[in-house]
């Protein structure tokens, strides 16, 4: 793994998880107000499911991949949830570009399965950076250095969803500019 350590490839994971979460949960805010500025209309009430469908997969997902990460392991379950997220935002996306009277709810429907996903990946990733000391390091260390250490990795894996927000409007800011937008 060419010098990464199993401790950096743990803060990659994890902080790539917040990162997608975030920017997922916030884009449909922006994909509306594109929408709206390309001459469609999205309706109040459908603003209201789109936004809080991914949300109420969120509820979800956090109640079922916390038992599932103490289950068969947080590193498993985290997977899985990335796979699930992965496929409901791909498919949101794709629904969105296709023809028909049921879009709306076909978006809503994929944005909950794309909530449950960002759901676990919420108490999964802080799982996986907390226990990622590793065990030459909690040798070493006395209690309280060991558990700040873990509560930075923590940190350092939610700073990401600070950076996924201000990544989302570059972008936008970006696609706006280009000619034709």
């Amino acid at each position: 793994t060419m010098g990464c350590t199993a401790s950096s490839h743990i803060a990659v994971v994890t902080g790539g998880a917040n990162f997608a979460a975030s920017y997922n949960f916030n884009s449909i805010g922006v994909a509306e107000l594109l929408i709206d500025r390309a001459g469609g209309h999205v309706t109040t009430l459908a603003a209201s499911l789109l936004d809080c469908s991914a949300f109420v997969g969120c509820i979800i997902g956090m109640l079922t991949f916390g038992y599932l990460g103490d289950r068969f392991g947080p590193r498993r379950a985290l997977a899985l949830t990335l796979a699930i997220s992965t496929l409901g935002a791909a498919m949101s996306g794709l629904t969105a570009g296709v023809d028909g009277s049921n879009i709306e709810a076909s978006i809503i429907a994929w944005r909950v399965m794309l909530g449950i996903g960002l759901g676990g990946a919420y108490p999964l990733s802080a799982t996986l950076a907390y226990e990622s000391v590793s065990d030459e390091d909690a040798y070493r260390a006395s209690s309280a250095d060991r558990q700040k250490s873990a509560e930075l990795k923590v940190a350092y894996a939610n700073f990401w969803q600070c950076v996924a927000v201000e990544a989302l409007y570059c972008i936008t800011l970006v696609v706006l500019a280009l000619p034709g937008s």
